[in-house]
């Protein structure tokens, strides 16, 4: 289908405003073989995407009713709006900035639209094709903004090598999939591969921002990428959605021996504004310092359980976290759950209150109730537990199972979740993190 043709991309709309998003298959049957002016089998790529997309993109879709989508595997490759607006946020206004990766071009139309000039670089004629047509429909927004943006088909490394100048700020999202589409990891396995690069990426500019997956090894990361002087960690919805690396070419970070980290965990808001959950810092140095200590059971009963966001457990930092919040406690070496008598409204994850310690055999007499179940380093999975004894889902009572003290006693408490409080995330943290 030719994307440039004003008339077959009207006739798409019209058709997709008009069919039912709940079934694609029987629109596709319906229509198959039919003349309609367009390709049925794209307007039904744009169909799926949609449906993918309606919350994850929802502030695109106000600006850009009529966003082009070149695949459904770009739709669900696409940064999410909020995650998209934090990066925004992160590289600031009145930048230059590349992106190298566009793909379906949510980061680099984020990036124009709070103010920046920018260079949306993409390899795939068809993601460029669409690219090209959703910063048509957006070039008012974007100039009102007192940003710009331009879309490039080009190798991104062939395009550096011919760069007259540094940018500001590159970021860079490289393929995590290899050639049979399984999923990788290592910067050095991913295209481009960002360490036998990483010279030429810092020559070309004062600030590059690497995207990692979130299964990404910062240690290894932080001696394939020396100049590191940042590692964000971004969640949202429970998830860590990425592993940031930001790299500043006039550093010279080798002597400092220690880089800082931090865990962000943002809100989903359907505005697609970056608010903050919580910012939490740690350095490279606190990375897999666990602080375990020996909790009696029969003194758990109303202490606060803690269960940290996802970013904390994957750096193992429960030395940092003890420190932080005064007189909490890990409740064991390999168990990601925090222990004290007192409530911080403000950790960064989950809180819970215990009510009471219970043995397994007394889950019998719960059978059938509404109760959420959490095990972590438990010899039972939350899944055998809950069918086990025919458990419900609920929204303040939980069963926790652990393993607790230096010996790893296997313990079950029944709790009650804290209703989250509005948490502010102060303004010194925000620029701490931004800066």
């Amino acid at each position: 289908m030719e994307i440039n043709n004003s008339n077959d991309l009207k006739e798409l709309f019209q058709f997709i405003e008009t069919i039912d998003f709940k079934d694609i298959n029987s629109i596709f049957l319906k229509y198959r073989g039919k003349s309609l002016g367009f390709d049925l089998n794209f307007a039904m790529t744009q169909v799926e995407a949609r449906n993918k997309t309606k919350k994850k993109l929802a502030s695109f879709f106000k600006l850009n009713p009529n966003f082009l989508f070149p695949s459904s595997i770009a739709a669900q490759q696409s940064t999410h709006q909020c995650v998209a607006a934090f990066h925004a946020l992160l590289i600031g206004k009145d930048k230059n900035v590349a992106d190298l990766t566009a793909g379906l071009g949510i980061d680099a139309l984020s990036f124009a639209l709070n103010g920046n000039q920018v260079t949306a670089v993409e390899l795939d004629v068809t993601r460029f094709n669409c690219l090209e047509y959703n910063i048509g429909n957006l070039t008012k927004q974007i100039i009102d903004n007192g940003g710009s943006i331009v879309a490039v088909n080009n190798n991104c490394l062939d395009w550096l090598r011919k760069l007259n100048k540094p940018t500001d700020c590159i970021y860079i999202d490289p393929a995590r999939r290899d050639d049979a589409n399984n999923r990788i990891f290592k910067f050095s396995d991913c295209k481009p591969d960002i360490i036998s690069n990483y010279n030429l990426l810092l020559n070309c500019s004062d600030t590059l921002i690497v995207k990692g997956s979130p299964l990404l090894d910062i240690k290894q990361t932080l001696t394939d990428l020396p100049l590191t002087s940042k590692i964000i960690l971004t969640c949202l919805n429970g998830e860590c959605k990425e592993v940031l690396v930001i790299s500043k070419n006039r550093d010279t970070l080798e002597s400092q021996g220690k880089v800082d980290i931090y865990a962000v965990d943002l809100y989903d808001r359907l505005d697609g504004v970056a608010e903050f959950k919580s910012i939490w810092k740690c350095t490279s140095q606190d990375i897999g310092k666990n602080d375990p200590s020996i909790i009696p059971g029969d003194k758990l009963t109303n202490m606060y359980l803690y269960d940290p966001n996802v970013a904390l457990h994957k750096l193992r930092v429960g030395k940092k976290i003890c420190e932080d919040f005064k007189g909490m406690s890990q409740i064991g070496s390999h168990t990601d759950f925090f222990i004290s008598e007192s409530y911080y409204p403000n950790f960064p994850g989950r809180v819970f209150q215990i009510k009471d310690t219970i043995q397994k055999k007394d889950l019998k007499n719960l059978k059938g109730q509404n109760i959420e179940v959490i095990t972590r380093n438990y010899p039972l999975k939350a899944d055998e537990i809950r069918k086990k004894y025919l458990l419900k889902s609920g929204d303040n009572d939980f069963i926790i199972g652990f393993r607790a003290g230096e010996k790893n006693i296997p313990t079950l408490v029944l709790c009650k979740k804290m209703s989250p409080e509005s948490q502010t995330v102060s303004n010194a943290d925000i620029q701490r993190l931004l800066s």
